[in-house]
């Protein structure tokens, strides 16, 4: 059974029928701009289709994401245990403390006094990274300050050296007393710097400590929040196919329909059903990505990247998938499109042979050039009639 069969048993169409033979493939297109209005027809029906999947999503209620500062702590967890760096990590997820709003789950679940034993850290932390900011870009100026001033005391020295009469910097002693102080200066900075960046190592070290102490909370919440939304998406999938689907089986059904009777109305619905398919197809697949952790697709990809030769090899078989996929159902139109049936009808409504497209006559029973017979006697009523039609045109009896 191929596929369009297997889709007119679903959909309960009846095989064609031959009494309906209506107007041949050619003759069933429409001008360009009914074709024009066929694309348009399906863009707007496709923009409305995703205009409803978002109201739609809008009526299923997401649960509530996991609060910034509980996901400062799980990812503070996931880091501790590779053990990497929090350095850069904290500088931007410390100030998220400021005004942490727990999620009712979190709140419920004791996430409260884990957050109160953190924060005052948070606080002392962002306080600290102040200071240490400022002093850095103190250290900045002085710096820069520093590169001036060596400039002007070498090239003080280099004039001396040469007995320049005019030279450009006329106070060397007031340029080297400000070299002397400016490294002063700079090494009481460094000074206070090494104290604040030990504190902030030990409030980091705290903050991990406290969360792989919390660890099988944290994970916890995450674990729910991650079952809650698959719920809720595959609610909303089923909200969306449960509207969609109707639709989808009664184009389709009326899409065969139309295409058994050969009827002028077949291209239209053949735009109606692209529609549905489009947008069945849509909630199908962000359904089926939606439920696959995508850790899982991570995990995968990498895997594959360790195997060129393997990635090297599905490329390949993709290369050889697509043109099976669309071929085949190409195949499956042009299978039915120029069935022998349909090259008869075409053949004969332009006076052809439909053998060897020989030009015909009306009074000629066989074709002069291959000799295949294009009339018989009617069983009926005795007069010549076209073989292979099922009326005969004189009596209008089958046979």
């Amino acid at each position: 059974m191929n596929i369009s069969a297997f889709l007119r048993k679903v959909a309960r169409v009846p095989e064609t029928n031959d009494e309906h033979v209506g107007p041949e493939i050619g003759e069933k297109r429409t001008t360009v701009l009914g074709y024009i209005l066929l694309v348009i027809m399906v863009m707007v029906g496709f923009g409305q289709g995703q205009s409803f999947i978002r109201k739609i999503a809008e009526n299923i209620k997401q649960p509530e994401a996991p609060s910034t500062c509980i996901v400062v702590l799980h990812d503070q967890l996931d880091l501790e245990t590779r053990g990497l760096s929090t350095k850069s990590f904290y500088y931007y997820g410390f100030d998220t403390f400021r005004d942490c709003k727990l999620t009712t789950y979190e709140l419920a679940h004791g996430m409260g006094a884990l957050i109160g034993t953190v924060k005052p850290l948070f606080d002392e932390r962002r306080v600290v990274q102040s200071e240490l900011d400022t002093l850095n870009a103190s250290l900045v100026a002085i710096d820069a300050q520093l590169g001036s001033s060596k400039s002007d005391y070498n090239l003080s020295l280099e004039e001396m050296q040469a007995g320049v009469p005019t030279p450009v910097i006329t106070d060397q002693r007031g340029v080297q007393s400000a070299l002397l102080a400016s490294r002063e200066q700079r090494k009481l900075l460094a000074d206070k710097v090494a104290p604040l960046e030990a504190r902030i190592k030990d409030i980091d070290a705290q903050i991990a400590s406290i969360a792989v102490t919390h660890q099988n909370a944290l994970k916890d919440e995450f674990a729910w929040y991650d079952s809650a939304l698959a719920w809720a998406n595959t609610l909303r999938a089923l909200l969306e196919l449960l509207f969609i689907t109707p639709l989808f089986y009664f184009a389709l059904r009326r899409y065969f329909i139309a295409q058994g009777k050969r009827s002028f109305t077949a291209i239209i619905w053949t735009a109606v059903t692209t529609i549905f398919v489009l947008l069945f197809a849509q909630v199908v697949a962000v359904f089926i990505y939606d439920i696959i952790p995508h850790a899982f697709i991570e995990v995968l990809l990498k895997f594959l990247a360790q195997f060129k030769f393997l990635a090297s090899i599905v490329q390949y078989l993709l290369l050889i998938l697509v043109p099976l996929l669309f071929g085949g159902i190409v195949y499956l139109i042009q299978k039915r499109v120029f069935s022998g049936r349909a090259v008869y009808l075409r053949a004969m409504k332009s006076m052809k042979c439909p053998n060897c497209s020989m030009h015909l006559r009306d009074d000629m029973r066989f074709c002069p050039v291959c000799g295949f017979q294009v009339k018989e006697k009617c069983p009926s009523c005795g007069a010549d009639r076209y073989k292979g039609l099922m009326h005969c045109d004189q009596c209008g009896v089958r046979s």
